[in-house]
């Protein structure tokens, strides 16, 4: 009785979405359709048509029915702004394409249209499109689950936004890194987000910002296993998107209710609610929406027992997941068809199914994405803290400015009145002279008279004088309780600065594998790591596949937070590389780093002058033949046998650096390792360092002459030897460069 009733209240519900669609679609057009009349009765090719034309795209992109009609706008837009060098205008002519190919699920040109315009926007140091286009890029990655990105680029939108003050800019960063760690499962960091971006909607009077809010604050009480509470932020949303007859919005606050009721066994009513979303994505032509819907009704079907319907939705579902590269959606097909096949009895395709679908979920949710996120939050803050801390050091200055030019003011003033004090005393000379010899006694009278004058005089000026000091006095005290009060706060933020750098650290460090993984590898082996900050740009890395042994040691560009920066980006894209790209040839990882770290930082050939990248020695070891396996850019390994050192040259050529574009290759040497072999990878830290009598660099060929004198040492004392080694040559100079040695004995 209680399904049937769910059941007909959801009918009713259909049906007044229906006439609240009718009523508000019907305005909608209208105005829509004067926008057509604007641009079509427009025949100047100037930056007013193109500001209508954007203006009817961006109105047209939130209307199904016109979605198809928006690429020949936006194209003539870009035609328009181009022959009249608008570059503002070509650039959010570029970010609304990008929204365009992201609709419809073409997420390469999405990337590639958006990427041109947050070119032109940093070429225009225009602050508030480069709010845009950071949480588009940001929004864009989400959608293609790589969370790390995702979460990069909505922090960049996030401190332009605060530093302008963009309301909507700051809610939509929040509103996105709120699902980032929603699907992370930090779900206290997910609610605080989202609350922040609600209150800011509600005070922007965004409403569709407060229907968005609302509906993902639902998600994380689902997430949370609370369908009550979820059930009542979904329907508050549901209720704002049918006032705004936003069809995209009600059909993803379709899905939530249908998973609140799935979610509680009552799966008749979560297939009514699924199948009136699937009829507007449909419509809508958003194929990671349609992809999900499909999952959603496949998997109630297989839970009501049909199971032939239910496969037959999640074939649909897996279908379109595959094509758009969707590995949420395919995760979850997989392991909803391993349902199907349990319920079929057949155990041994259940039992593959679920298989698959753990593997894309390790893709998806990885712990190490988790900890970039992680890091990433803190080096957002440290960078606020730090611009904060520059406007302090600047009104100083100010303050040091005025307290000159008050100096400067009060000596002339002095001047001054001394100067006519001087000059009245000459001229009252010359008066006494010439009249002395006619009226000595009258101008002996008036000269006392006089002098008795000037007496009165001078007093009243030296008041006034003394009265302006006084004043001044107690102006520059007043001046130096602000500067004392400057002092004190600039101290604290120093403080606080270190203190988020520290923490910074500990992140950096739980990156990094342990001391155990380490010797589970290579049980005599050691690793000197001294950064010359709290936060270090080198890094390695170890990895293992079947019987094959994989490690990397690398220095990226910098140290401190870029270079530790530049190391999350390293690290994360080698993981890319081994586990998702299944990569192994030391060779091609390298030819992989070089390519993304490019994409990553939209490095052309104008842009080399940046040195955005790393130098790293790659290689892999099979135990079983012995052969060694090596690919080098600008870092060499060496390795002793018997005593005697043999040095191998890498590529002449940064990661990331190169002169080409793209397709750079590396070489890939093999060599023939024996028991007791020593290898030795190394940063040019301690090679760069400034020390000695003479102040000199340490130089390649003493770093080589101290590896032999250690050579011969057991692999756990060997580090030791190096720290003496370099904290005597270093002496009283300060550490120039992040310091990082290996040594595996085989």
């Amino acid at each position: 009785m209680k399904r049937t009733t769910n059941i007909l209240l959801c009918f009713i519900l259909c049906a007044f979405c229906l006439w609240t669609n009718v009523v508000f679609s019907s305005s909608q057009d209208k105005s829509l359709d004067s926008l057509v009349l604007v641009v079509s009765q427009s025949s100047l090719n100037d930056s007013g048509r193109i500001k209508s034309i954007l203006q009817l795209s961006e109105r047209m992109l939130k209307d199904p029915k016109r979605t198809g009609d928006v690429l020949g706008y936006l194209n003539e837009a870009v035609s328009v702004a181009r022959e009249i060098g608008n570059d503002k205008l070509l650039c959010r002519s570029y970010d609304l394409l990008g929204i365009y190919y992201r609709d419809i699920s073409q997420y390469d040109k999405a990337l590639d249209f958006h990427n041109r315009s947050l070119e032109l926007a940093d070429k225009l140091l225009d602050k508030a499109l480069l709010v845009k286009v950071y949480n588009n890029i940001g929004v864009l990655y989400r959608r293609m689950d790589e969370y790390s990105l995702a979460a990069f680029y909505h922090h960049k939108a996030l401190g332009y936004a605060e530093e302008i003050g963009d309301l909507y800019g700051i809610s939509v960063a929040l509103n996105s890194l709120g699902n980032v760690y929603s699907i992370n499962k930090n779900y206290e960091e997910a609610f605080e987000f989202f609350k922040r971006a609600l209150a800011l909607s509600r005070q922007n009077k965004n409403v569709l910002g407060e229907a968005i809010n609302l509906n993902n604050l639902g998600e994380v009480y689902e997430f949370l296993g609370n369908q009550k509470n979820a059930r009542i932020y979904y329907l508050a949303s549901l209720r704002i998107n049918q006032d705004l007859n936003n069809v995209k919005g009600m059909a993803i606050c379709y899905n939530g209710i249908g998973n609140t009721y799935f979610l509680s066994n009552d799966f008749p009513t979560a297939l009514a609610f699924y199948q009136k979303a699937l009829a507007i994505d449909k419509i809508l032509g958003d194929k990671k929406f349609i992809a999900e819907s499909y999952i959603n009704i496949g998997k109630t079907k297989i839970y009501l027992g049909l199971l032939d319907g239910g496969a037959q939705a999640l074939q649909m579902g897996l279908t379109i997941s595959k094509e758009i590269g969707a590995k949420w959606q395919i995760q979850l097909c997989y392991f909803y068809l391993s349902a199907y096949f349990e319920k079929s009895n057949n155990p041994s395709d259940a039992l593959r199914y679920y298989q698959k679908s753990m593997a894309y979920k390790d893709s998806v949710l990885n712990e190490k994405a988790q900890r970039s996120i992680a890091l990433l939050n803190t080096l957002y803050k440290t960078e606020k803290a730090e611009r904060e801390n520059q406007l302090l050091r600047k009104n100083e200055e100010i303050q040091q400015k005025e307290l000159r030019k008050q100096r400067m003011f009060t000596v002339g003033l002095t001047v001054l009145i001394g100067m006519a004090i001087f000059l009245l005393a000459i001229g009252y000379n010359v008066l006494r002279i010439k009249r002395r010899t006619a009226l000595e006694l009258l101008e002996q009278t008036r000269e006392i008279e006089g002098k008795n004058s000037e007496l009165g005089q001078q007093q009243v000026e030296m008041q006034a004088q003394n009265d302006e000091i006084e004043k001044q006095r107690n102006s520059i005290a007043q001046k130096n309780k602000y500067l004392e009060d400057a002092y004190r706060i600039i101290e604290d933020y120093i403080n606080k600065i270190t203190d988020s750098i520290k923490y910074a650290e500990h992140i950096q460090k739980a990156i990094l594998p342990p001391a155990k993984v380490v010797k589970s590898f290579f049980p005599d082996s050691f690793i000197y790591y001294r950064p010359k900050d709290i936060v270090s740009g080198d890094f390695y890395w170890f990895g293992k596949r079947d019987s094959k042994l994989f490690f990397a040691a690398a220095d990226c560009t910098g140290h401190g937070v870029p270079g530790a920066f530049m190391s999350i980006i390293g690290y994360d894209l080698i993981n890319r590389a081994f586990n998702e790209k299944g990569l192994s040839k030391p060779k091609e990882i390298l030819e992989y780093l070089n390519d993304q770290i490019r994409i990553s930082l939209r490095k052309e050939e104008d842009d080399i002058v940046l040195k955005d990248g790393m130098d790293i020695a790659f290689c892999s070891y099979d135990p079983r033949t012995g052969i060694l396996e090596y690919s080098g850019a600008l870092a060499p390994i060496v390795y002793v046998r018997q005593g005697k050192f043999f040095e191998i040259k890498p590529d002449s050529s940064s990661i990331g650096i190169s002169m080409r574009k793209l397709n750079r290759t590396f070489t890939n040497h093999e060599i023939q390792l024996f028991p007791g072999d020593t290898i030795y990878l190394f940063s040019d830290g301690f090679i760069d360092q400034f020390g000695g009598l003479n102040r000199k660099k340490f130089m390649r060929g003493n770093f080589i002459n101290a590896l032999q004198d250690i050579s011969n040492l057991p692999m756990d004392n060997q580090a030791a030897q190096l720290e003496d080694v370099f904290m005597e040559w270093k002496g009283l100079n300060e550490q120039i460069d992040d310091i990082m040695v290996i040594g595996l004995r085989i």
